[in-house]
Parts: structure tokens; C-alpha cells; sequence
């Protein structure tokens, strides 16, 4: 079920997300090909233990690469996290986004090399030692640490940015905007996933809540780039605010370069995004914009 819905959540980004960079769009197209691959890799090793050959004690070949794929997976979602968080967070935070960097590309490495070990097993017996061995629970606590600093970083950071909160007066769709942006659910999944992988390595409890794990992050990531579409404001206009630089009232025939105007606030389903276009970019306006002025009859 999951998996359909990545395929639907991929398909309303691409439609609705028409003018993003090539970039952003590549990323979509490569995690849902990543997400695919996992599914199937997953699929082949429940079809092979449940109906094909039930031989509990044999470790095949698609159970090392679904825990790669998975690893992959996961550390995508998490750096592209990290890239908004970039944009988003305050520089005098942002060795907060350096040390993610290295959790995941540490947390990535050891997971190469728990695939490199368990394709190198042949039984499940030696399996669930590796299991419970130093380095496998070191691999789930990384990922449970960066998925919790993302989050924390996140909410965070949207909460300092001057973002523009009225277009929404439900407490229920704002906390829902939350949890879309912050990748606050995943996180959650990924303590569950490391507190089983902890108590209960013989059980193999964990591999199935890692399944959802996985599909959960890219869903996260993907209903991120969407929010800007599930969650857009019902008011059709766009105001901007007019401002003098001096306090003189204006007339007719006060020049024009005294006049500016002040562009909106972004909301947290738009701030940072898309991932690979710079803020300071100027960017084609589809809104109408209502300048509202007060004009007094004086000299200038």
C-alpha cells in the first residue's frame, strides 16, 4: 500500500511541480526507482521463505540487498532533508547540518559494510549474530539519532523563519504542515525500529517495521515537496505590503522611487524549496499583487 502511494505522491509532484529545477525532479524519479527496487527486494524474500522454498535456515541473496537498498534509501530522504535544513536553519546554528552530514555518510558506510557481511552468511543462524553485534547496533542508532535531529533541527528552524502563518487558521492542518515538513513521523519509526532491533534481534521483528521505515521516509520526503500543493492557502490573492523610506506624506506629483514594496512571507510548505534554487533567486510570479496605498493631498 505504501509503495502505491509513493507512486501517486511521485506522480502529483511532477504534475503540480512543473516549473522546479531538473534537479528536483531527478531526485523524485531517482528514489522512486530506489523505493521500487527495495519493494522488490523485499517481495522476492517473503515469496522464496513463505511459498517457494520455506528453508528457514538459508540467508538468500535478496535479504542482504533489501538491508542495502534500505540503507540507501534512508540516507537519500535524510541528506535531502538536510539540504532545506541548510537553507532554513540560522547561520550561527549550521554546523548543526555538517555533523548530520557526517552521521548519515557514517551511518551509509556501515551499512555497506553490514551488506558486505551478511552476503558473505549463509545461514540466519549467523545471521542474528551479526544482528547483535556492536556494529549492527550502531548502524540503527545512527539512523535513529540523525532522523531525531532532523526532525528537532527542522521545527526549529521553521519556527524562526518569517514565515507567513495566516493562511491557515486550523491548529489540525498546521500541526499536519509539521509533521509533512520536519520529518517527525519517520523519526518516530526509526526509535520503534532501533528499540526492536535493540530487545529483540532473534525475532527478526525489526526487518518488518524497517520495511514501512523505509517507505514511510520517502513518503515524508515526497509529501515535503507536495505540501506546497496538499496544503496551499484557500485565499486566491497575494498582498505586499507598500513602505516609504522617508516619513514625507506623498502627493500626485511625488516621484515614484520613494514608493516600494515589501514581497510576502513564504509559508512552511514553501520556505527552502525547491532543494537546488537559491532563495536570493527572482522568480516568476503567477499571483496577482495588490499594492495598497494611502495617498494624502500634500507637498513632497
Amino acid at each position: 500500500m505504501l509503495g502505491g502511494i509513493t507512486v501517486i505522491q511521485a506522480v502529483t509532484f511532477l504534475q503540480t511541480s512543473k516549473r522546479d529545477p531538473l534537479q528536483h525532479k531527478l531526485v523524485v524519479y531517482f528514489l522512486l526507482f530506489l523505493d521500487l527496487l527495495h519493494l522488490f527486494f523485499f517481495s522476492h524474500s517473503v515469496y522464496y521463505y513463505l511459498v517457494s522454498n520455506p528453508d528457514y535456515t538459508k540467508l538468500i541473496w535478496s535479504v542482504p540487498a533489501f538491508v542495502l537498498v534500505h540503507d540507501i534509501v534512508i540516507s537519500l530522504a535524510q541528506l535531502f532533508y538536510v539540504a532545506r535544513l541548510w537553507k532554513l536553519i540560522p547561520r550561527n546554528y549550521i554546523y548543526i547540518p555538517i555533523i548530520l552530514i557526517m552521521m548519515i555518510l557514517t551511518d551509509l558506510s556501515l551499512g555497506i559494510v553490514i551488506y558486505y557481511d551478511l552476503s558473505k552468511t549463509t545461514t540466519f543462524a549467523l545471521a542474528v549474530n551479526l544482528i547483535s553485534s556492536a556494529i549492527f547496533r550502531a548502524f540503527f542508532a545512527l539512523k535513529f539519532c540523525s532522523d531525531f535531529v532532523i526532525a528537532i533541527s527542522m521545527i526549529f528552524s521553521l519556527a524562526k523563519t518569517n514565515t507567513y502563518l495566516s493562511w491557515t487558521d486550523s491548529s489540525s492542518t498546521m500541526l499536519l504542515a509539521y509533521l509533512l515538513n520536519t520529518g517527525l513521523i519517520p523519526s518516530v519509526l526509526s526509535t520503534v525500529v532501533f528499540i526492536t532491533a535493540l530487545r529483540m534481534p532473534d525475532s527478526l521483528v525489526f526487518l518488518a517495521i524497517e520495511e514501512i521505515a523505509t517507505k514511510l521516509h520517502v513518503n515524508s520526503f515526497m509529501g515535503m515537496l507536495n505540501a506546497r500543493y496538499y496544503l496551499q492557502s484557500p485565499a486566491p490573492k497575494t498582498k505586499a505590503r507598500a513602505f516609504f523610506l522617508r516619513s514625507e506624506t506623498l502627493s500626485n506629483d511625488c516621484p515614484m522611487d520613494k514608493l516600494h514594496t515589501q514581497a510576502p512571507a513564504k509559508t512552511i510548505n514553501e520556505v527552502g524549496l525547491p532543494l537546488f534554487q537559491s532563495e536570493s533567486r527572482g522568480d516568476e510570479i503567477d499571483k496577482e499583487i495588490r499594492v495598497e496605498v494611502a495617498v494624502k493631498q500634500d507637498t513632497c
